[in-house]
């Protein structure tokens, strides 16, 4: 993780803008895609990460805190995500090996939060958008093997 993490709520609000950069990164890889079925992929992404930012959200709500007004604008799970987004110029492939490795990092660092936890409700959420992060991984692997063997999307077949 990025930054120094002082609280639990600090490590939350980390996440939350992972998830962000995460669902921007995704929603800019679905514009440039010219397939469909990579497009649809990249925003059935977006969708997942904004779901794992709602839960983070309600965790942190539930925590005595306010959710950051602009959740982008703070610290955030370092991933080859968060360092940039997919360029116009940049392959279907290209961004697809991106995504595959700010799935593993972001894996990493929610289960580095959750042996960290306190709290058991806390670890099993950690716990949970851990293994999120790595079925999306899965996903993610299963797309870059067609690209590269058959050069074409598979999802949604």
């Amino acid at each position: 993780m990025s930054g120094q993490i002082k609280s639990l709520a600090d490590a939350v609000r980390t996440a939350m803008n992972a998830e962000r950069q995460a669902a921007a990164f995704y929603s800019k890889a679905a514009e440039n895609t010219t397939d469909e079925k990579g497009r649809g992929m990249f925003v059935q992404l977006v969708s997942f990460e904004n779901r794992h930012y709602e839960k983070l959200a309600e965790l942190l709500t539930s925590l005595g805190e306010e959710s950051p007004e602009s959740p982008a604008d703070g610290p955030a799970i370092e991933t080859p995500a968060s360092e940039g987004s997919p360029g116009e110029k940049q392959t279907d492939i290209d961004a697809v090996i991106l995504a595959i490795e700010a799935e593993k990092k972001a894996r990493s660092a929610y289960l580095e939060l959750a042996q960290s936890a306190s709290q058991p409700e806390v670890r099993e959420l950690f716990e949970k958008l851990a293994e999120e992060e790595d079925t999306h991984r899965k996903i993610l692997e299963e797309q870059f093997v067609a690209l590269s063997n058959r050069g074409q999307w598979t999802w949604g077949t």
